[in-house]
């Protein structure tokens, strides 16, 4: 079905309104559609996709802004894929990583090969907290046992008591919270992200990458759907009662039986419901917080980091944490991807970057260089992309406060009456993962609605 960008001609009646066109709204009305329901899908951006996104570069070749690699533990997305017709690659290349640490430059294919003492108190310290992740439930983690306990507590106050080797707790930080500080996320989210995941093994195992990237599943989901797609229709209110659910949206209105909100909470939270949401998922929403950061990409001839048994991955600290060859096998350049931070400590670091000329592009590749030597200080391209100034995203991931989870975290995935939530959040799994099954649940819900009705 063709986007359209125009809200005038969307229809003024449907079945079901989906409000979110990523991947798991996409989801949702396409499971919906297969039943022979007519759906409208509405997006706020100018684009589909939502957090799937890409640049193309002057060449042709495709950067991936958002999200990027499909775990092993992805079994929904991958069986989407293949229906689709998208296949995969590895994502991270054989050979050993660089980890920097202060002045030095500590080449090891395992952390900490070479420091016994990080090295216990970094592994004990996983071993601690997979230990942790096993009482709390993947469906319902704030009715583990000790839930209170542990979301009374950030993941730092965590490290701080229990792991007293700086270098195994920075390197802890950087596996957890790319795109937060650990004295600002509930350690119960933290253990739920890995209960998700079944473990810490498989929460860590980028494992492999679409190719041409994920954006081509939502183009490909798109292309089927025999439904419309508004786009550049911010939604500013949903209103339901006796006779259905009215959605505002690009200057007009669309009646329906049910509507499906796709986006995260946090997002969710800038529409306007009538009547009033109830007090705790009103509460959800004010306080469910997306992690700022974003992606830069150095772009070179080739890789050459890899001649000398590197895989590129390499651990830099800061408001630059860690950089990935993100390198792809239709092309003979070499490209290392870097994510950074503007949470905590690190977001003074990166805004002094960003207010110098050519500031983030000079210390991004000053880390580079480092890490794989001058060659990677002069590369051919440099681009880089900022999710936080995403108007309507506002950041990329979730990352928890302490108390959410605990106290309003009931109200994530119920339904109230025909307005049914989606959005990896909401998934059995996290990532792309739960963007899929996410929105096949909510399709299932809003079935069982539409039977019901009268």
């Amino acid at each position: 079905m063709p986007i359209v960008r125009d809200a005038v001609v969307a229809p003024s009646t449907v079945d079901v309104v989906v409000v979110g066109a990523g991947l798991s709204g996409l989801v949702a009305a396409t499971e919906l559609r297969r039943t022979g329901a007519d759906v409208l899908v509405v997006e706020a951006q100018n684009r589909i996709g939502g957090r799937l996104d890409a640049h193309t570069c002057a060449d042709g070749r495709v950067l991936q802004r958002g999200g990027e690699y499909v775990t092993p533990w992805s079994t929904e997305l991958r069986r989407l894929a293949e229906s689709l017709g998208i296949g995969y690659e590895p994502a991270v290349p054989e050979g050993a990583m660089v980890r920097l640490s202060g002045a030095s430059r500590v080449v090891e294919a395992m952390p900490f090969e070479q420091d016994p003492e990080a090295a216990g108190a970094y592994y004990g310290a996983y071993e601690a907290l997979e230990k942790l992740a096993d009482d709390v439930p993947a469906d319902e983690p704030w009715r583990a046992e000790r839930a209170v306990e542990l979301d009374r507590q950030t993941l730092g106050a965590w490290l701080d008591v229990n792991v007293h080797s700086q270098p195994a707790r920075d390197l802890i930080a950087i596996d957890f919270v790319t795109f937060g500080d650990v004295h600002e996320v509930s350690l119960l989210y933290i253990l739920w992200s890995v209960s998700r995941a079944g473990g810490l093994e498989q929460l860590h195992d980028l494992g492999d990458r679409f190719i041409g990237g994920p954006p081509g599943i939502v183009e490909a989901l798109a292309d089927r759907l025999d439904a419309p797609i508004v786009v550049d229709a911010p939604v500013t209110r949903i209103e339901h009662g006796a006779d259905g659910v009215r959605v505002s949206f690009g200057g007009r209105s669309a009646l329906a039986r049910a509507v499906v909100v796709a986006m995260e909470p946090g997002q969710a939270g800038r529409m306007e419901f009538v009547p009033p949401l109830p007090a705790d998922r009103d509460r959800l929403q004010t306080r469910w917080l997306a992690g700022h950061g974003g992606k830069a990409f150095a772009i070179y001839d080739e890789p050459f980091w890899r001649r000398e048994g590197l895989s590129g991955l390499a651990v830099m600290g800061g408001a630059f944490p860690f950089g990935l060859d993100a390198s792809t096998d239709d092309s003979e350049d070499g490209v290392l991807l870097v994510f950074y931070c503007e949470n905590g400590e690190a977001a003074a670091e990166l805004a002094r970057a960003q207010a110098e000329p050519d500031g983030v592009r000079r210390r991004v590749l000053d880390g580079l260089g480092r890490a794989f030597g001058d060659a990677a200080r002069t590369p051919r391209e440099f681009h880089y992309f900022d999710w936080a100034g995403d108007s309507w995203s506002r950041g990329c991931g979730t990352m928890l406060p302490p108390g959410v989870l605990t106290t309003v975290g009931h109200t994530l995935r119920p339904a109230l009456g025909p307005i049914v939530w989606a959005g990896g959040e909401n998934g059995t799994k996290d990532w792309m993962e739960g963007a899929v099954t996410a929105g096949q649940s909510a399709a299932q819900t809003v079935q069982g609605l539409l039977r019901s009705a009268p």
